[in-house]
Order: C-alpha cells, then sequence, then structure tokens
C-alpha cells in the first residue's frame, strides 16, 4: 500500500514536471510596478437564546440553573492578499474570536489563561505562476470536495493548477490533516519535537478535480479525492471519494446537484481483525426559482447508513463532513454561526445515515434592503439500530428578517423558530430521557460588516 502511495506521488510530480517543462516558453515577462494588496475583513457579533440544551424539559437535579442556552459572541476574520508582481501572490487570514462576552475576558493579562480570546490562523500560502496557465499554491489554505459533503475545512496543503483558458481550471491536491495523536513523548524541545516528527501515523488526502463551463449557463466540478488515515497504528483506513457538482443558473431558476460515492478499506477494524470493506454515498439537490419580488429554494439532502450489524464485514456509512447547503439551523449546521453540534452530524456518528427535505421561501418588499424570510425542514434517519423504532429526527420551523445596508456591506439578521423532535431526534440529543419530545425553542441574531478588496 505504501509502495502505491509512494509511486502514485511520484507519477504527480513527473506529470508537473512535464507541464511545466512544456510550457516555459509561456512564462510571462514580470511587468514593473505590478504590486497590489488587497485587504478583505468579516466581522460578527451573533447571539443566541434558547429554552432548552435538549428535548427533555424535566428540571435537572444537578444543574437546575443550566438547563437553557443564551450566549453573545463576536468574531474578526481578517485577511490580506499582497501580490509583489503578477506571477506572485501570498494570502495570510485569521479568525479572531469565537468570543463569548460571558466567558473570553478583554483585559485578561495571562497569556496562558483559558478565558483568553481565541487568535487562530485559517490561510497561511503562497501562489507561484510558473507559467500563463500553470500555477503551484502551497501553505494552509481551505480544501474542500465539489460537494463539500466529504472535505471542508482548513490544512496544509500543496495544489498545482492548471488553467488551459478561461472558465476551465484543474488542480492536483496533496493535503495533511493536523496529527491526532502525538507521534512520540520523547522531546522536550521544539527543536526536538521536529526530529521526532515523520509520516507514519498521519492523515494524507491526494485529490484532483477540474472546473469548467459547459455553454453560458451549466457548470461541471468533478474530482476524486483519496484519503489515507494512519492515525491507529496497524489499522489504516482508505477512502476513495469520487464527487461531482453540476450547477445551473438562469435568471428565474438555479440547480444544484451534488453527488458523492465513498468506496474503501478499514484493515483490521472488523470482529477478529477481519478487514472490512467501505462503500457509501450521499447527494445533495438545492433548485432555486425567482418570481418577482418571492424566491423560492428546496434542498433535499441523503447520506447512507450502515446496518448496525457490529459483527459483519461491511461499513456502508457515509463519512460525512456536516457542510451541506441546506437552510435549516439545527438539523444541519447553523449558516448564522456554525456550533458544529447539528442532528445530522450526531445522525452521521451513528452511522445512522440522514434524509433532509427543506424548503425556504423569502419576500423582498425593497429590494436590496429588506427580506422577510421562513424556513420549515424535515429530518430522520435511515437506520433505527440504536435509536428506538421512531426514524424520524424532526421537524423545523424558522421566520426571520433580514436588512442589509451600504450595498449589503452590513446585514443585520434576527429570527426565531423551533424544532420539534421525533423519536430518533430525542435519542440523538437527549441526556437523561432518551425518550422525551419536549420541543426546543429560540431566537437568533446576528451583526455582519463584510468587505473585500480595500
Amino acid at each position: 500500500m505504501k509502495t502505491k502511495f509512494v509511486l502514485c506521488l511520484l507519477g504527480l510530480w513527473l506529470v508537473t514536471g512535464a507541464a511545466v517543462a512544456l510550457a516555459q516558453d509561456e512564462t510571462p515577462t514580470p511587468p514593473p510596478n505590478a504590486r497590489t494588496t488587497a485587504i478583505d475583513l468579516d466581522f460578527n457579533t451573533f447571539f443566541l437564546i434558547q429554552n432548552d440544551r435538549d428535548f427533555d424539559r424535566t428540571e435537572p437535579l444537578y444543574d437546575e440553573n443550566g438547563q437553557t442556552v443564551g450566549y453573545v459572541t463576536s468574531v474578526l476574520q481578517p485577511g490580506i492578499t499582497w501580490t509583489p508582481i503578477e506571477q506572485i501572490s501570498l494570502r495570510y487570514s485569521a479568525r479572531i474570536g469565537d468570543a463569548v462576552w460571558s466567558r473570553n475576558d478583554a483585559e485578561q493579562r495571562d497569556p496562558a489563561a483559558e478565558n483568553n480570546i481565541l487568535f487562530q490562523t485559517r490561510e497561511m500560502w503562497g501562489r507561484v505562476d510558473l507559467t500563463s496557465s500553470l500555477a503551484l499554491r502551497a501553505g494552509y489554505n481551505w480544501v474542500g470536495d465539489p460537494t463539500t459533503l466529504f472535505i471542508s475545512r482548513y490544512m496544509g496543503v500543496a495544489e498545482m493548477i492548471y488553467s488551459p483558458r478561461p472558465g476551465t481550471a484543474f488542480s492536483l491536491y496533496v493535503a495533511q490533516f493536523p496529527d491526532s495523536i502525538y507521534e512520540t513523548t520523547a522531546p522536550t524541545s521544539p527543536a526536538g519535537e521536529l526530529e521526532y516528527n515523520n509520516f507514519e501515523n498521519d492523515r494524507i488526502l491526494f485529490g484532483m478535480d477540474g472546473a469548467m463551463l459547459a455553454g453560458d449557463h451549466w457548470f461541471l466540478t468533478p474530482g476524486i479525492f483519496a484519503l489515507w488515515d494512519k492515525t491507529e497504528i496497524d489499522r489504516p483506513v482508505t477512502i476513495v471519494n469520487p464527487a461531482m457538482l453540476i450547477a445551473a443558473r438562469y435568471q428565474h431558476w438555479t440547480l444544484d446537484i451534488h453527488l458523492a460515492l465513498q468506496l474503501g478499506e478499514a484493515r483490521r477494524a472488523g470482529p477478529n481483525n477481519h478487514d472490512v470493506d467501505l462503500a457509501a454515498g450521499a447527494a445533495e439537490i438545492g433548485v432555486g426559482a425567482f418570481a418577482g419580488p418571492f424566491s423560492f429554494k428546496t434542498t433535499l439532502l441523503a447520506f447512507t447508513a450502515d446496518d448496525g450489524d457490529p459483527n459483519d464485514q461491511f461499513d456502508t456509512s457515509f463519512a460525512y463532513s456536516g457542510k451541506p447547503g441546506a437552510e435549516t439551523l439545527m438539523l444541519t449546521r447553523n449558516w448564522l454561526y456554525d456550533q458544529y453540534d447539528s442532528l445530522d452530524l450526531r445522525a452521521a456518528a451513528q452511522g445512522a445515515g440522514f434524509f433532509l427535505a427543506d424548503e425556504e421561501i423569502r419576500y423582498r418588499p425593497v429590494a436590496e434592503v429588506l427580506d422577510i424570510f421562513g424556513i420549515v425542514g424535515y429530518g430522520r434517519v435511515l437506520d433505527t439500530t440504536n435509536l428506538g423504532d421512531d426514524p424520524t429526527v424532526g421537524v423545523e420551523g424558522d421566520l426571520g428578517i433580514q436588512w442589509y445596508l451600504y450595498d449589503r456591506r452590513v446585514t443585520f439578521t434576527l429570527l426565531g423558530g423551533g424544532l420539534w423532535p421525533g423519536g430518533a431526534g430525542a435519542r440523538l440529543k437527549n441526556e437523561i430521557d432518551l425518550d422525551a419530545r419536549d420541543p426546543i425553542f429560540y431566537g437568533q441574531g446576528n451583526m455582519e460588516i463584510r468587505f473585500s478588496g480595500l
């Protein structure tokens, strides 16, 4: 297995080198005074008030004042892209905050204190245009498969980009997930830590995708990504994920079709250390329509479940990123402020699969200034082996308003909603009474200020 991956890497670099050699005569001459600097900023302050953490309103004896949920948090995401000459770009962006007003102290002087405001580097990369159509980019960057249902996160990545003509681009990726385990306990200094680091127990991602125009209105993004996970010693997992995004953009309607297939093997992961075969799939379809001041968006999402048998040697549960394009805020990722605890993620962790149907309706009484919107969604699991007899996760309903200012550089959002659980949703979320089905009600708001290209 190791030899095959080394040969694949060598092949990729040989192809890249050949492309560079063939295109050397295309290398443009750096023009004088091509230096540019672009700054982008995204600031959000979000608040949430919610009547309960789960679907059980029974007052807990051990934490009677901790049943409700409420907080305000602020996040600033600044970025800068510097192009000293036309063929070289450098990018840096950060995420400052996730600063909960009641927890993080802006005047904390101890750098090791737990209540400091968090500072995260998100992007830190350089790009070199080797020719007019070929570029190399390396560093920390966002990586995602065409559907974002399998991979969607920031990590270290090297990317070769080939753009033969406007509207068409192909990319090759080699990325490395951060270590989930520490590879040694021997070193005591930063210099020693580097010496003991290796590629023996890492997760490596290989990928290739392309973005193509098909006529004036259709877009195709095929891709294939392979995950090589060696974090469990002597139990490597290999997942190959072909994926396709098909999109259309017309004046009165839009279409997005996301398709993903996963095939692979988990070595010595089954009973008696037998190998387990992996085969799973996911699909998401989004249809938008526009009629005067009204707009409609329908989303269907599904990913496969395992059969719940711990003794077989075949796993059909989809390795899911939790990053769909759905509009619901509890059944799927909250698009105002992601709390990484949506019910679809909980279902995926159980290997129970998931199906979602949601509808968003928007009314714009004042174009480009005001939106009134409603969202309704229904979710269910596809396997109830560990979740009782009722596959329903829940029904969600939301009603909100968005107010835009200064060419949409400022957006105020205010909404209220609730989720009425089914049996599977109760068992996914509840902490004490697994069968309680009391609804969760919430109010949310957000102020966003966004600038790009400053």
